[in-house]
């Protein structure tokens, strides 16, 4: 809370307490959030990708699992968005995706996914999703923080530890 300093009708300076503005700190937030969605759907590629290359039984059911993890935290994100568009005021309108690419769309997958430069490929995407995640706990909206925190980040870690499971299959 900020005070302000108003002189009430009694004469006397008294301080009044101003609420901080809920969404001051939402077009950081979102454009984060944005850049996030924009990650899962290139790992979301990457994974159908590979998924088309695998010919190991184990992996191909692997590559699945990490996809679904993607698309999972991509439908969070997304929801996320929607909702505080359509709950805060002033929030920002229009499509839930739009900016500039993702700062890993240059990676791609070799074939074939059963060789170890495929599996370090996505290794790198999941890498890169770890440092944009945590790029998300520095933001001044603290219920979006809190979202990295809580959900986005731990969700990430997971889906990176997976992928370098891989390459024990």
């Amino acid at each position: 809370m900020i005070a302000n300093h108003d002189v009430d009708s009694s004469g006397s300076d008294r301080p009044e307490a101003i609420a901080p503005d809920p969404t001051e700190h939402w077009p950081e937030a979102v454009e984060k959030l944005r850049q996030c969605l924009k990650t899962e759907q290139v790992a979301l590629a990457g994974y159908d990708l590979a998924l088309t290359r695998a010919t190991n039984p184990q992996v191909s059911q692997r590559l699945l699992e990490l996809r679904g993890d993607h698309e999972r935290r991509g439908e969070l994100i997304r929801s996320r968005i929607e909702r505080r568009a359509t709950t805060d005021a002033g929030a920002p309108t229009g499509s839930v995706v739009e900016g500039g690419a993702a700062p890993h769309d240059e990676v791609s997958v070799a074939a074939p996914l059963d060789g170890e430069e495929s599996v370090a490929a996505l290794e790198v995407l999941e890498r890169r999703g770890n440092a944009i995640y945590r790029d998300g706990l520095i933001l001044e909206d603290p219920s979006t923080r809190a979202f990295f925190e809580t959900v986005l980040v731990p969700a990430q870690r997971r889906t990176h530890d997976l992928c370098r499971s891989l390459m024990a299959l």
